[in-house]
């Protein structure tokens, strides 16, 4: 998914602080380690079932809650806990939006 040096260039790039980056560290190692059961990543069920399947599903709980208490701007905030709107293009495909908090 991601390079180990990812982090260190959001960082330094001023786009995520280094608690942000703390903050999802282990989500994203375990989620790029993450191999699913038999190497069939179309077999849902066997994933859901899967004990490490839900270590990257904690971690990626846990993560979120660290990142509210670092986020700053409602915006920030929005971004994290609210789905993305998809709108269809008129030329086909779709485009993601930020949702705006009601």
């Amino acid at each position: 998914m991601f390079g180990d040096d990812v982090f260190e260039r959001l960082v330094a790039r001023k786009h995520l602080t280094n608690e942000e980056a703390d903050a999802v560290a282990q989500f994203h190692s375990l989620a790029n380690a993450y191999k699913s059961p038999n190497n069939d990543d179309y077999d849902v069920e066997a994933i859901l079932a899967d004990h490490k399947w839900h270590e990257v599903v904690k971690a990626a709980q846990d993560a979120a809650q660290q990142l509210l208490r670092l986020l700053k701007t409602p915006e920030e905030k929005d971004a994290l806990t609210l789905p993305l709107q998809w709108n269809e293009l008129e030329k086909g495909g779709w485009k993601a939006e930020f949702p705006r908090s009601p």
